[in-house]
């Protein structure tokens, strides 16, 4: 399915999702080490104090249905 990130949330443009039993219905789940898809733009901007590690394994994020290919 094509879907969009709601528009409350930063990044804008869409993507392409696939819907199975391989995530929770509650997660989402993309790749984040690819410069040109980066994952980065959607994430919290936040580190843990001690060690400065990202805060990317948990943040708010909702999608929209577009059309199903």
């Amino acid at each position: 399915m094509w879907c969009r990130p709601v528009e409350k949330y930063q990044l804008k443009g869409d993507g392409r999702a696939v819907v199975g039993d391989r995530f929770r219905p509650d997660t989402i789940w993309m790749p984040f080490h690819f410069v040109e898809e980066s994952a980065n733009a959607i994430t919290n901007d936040v580190f843990d104090p001690i060690t400065a590690t990202a805060e990317d394994k948990c943040c708010a994020a909702a999608l929209e249905k577009l059309r199903s290919d």
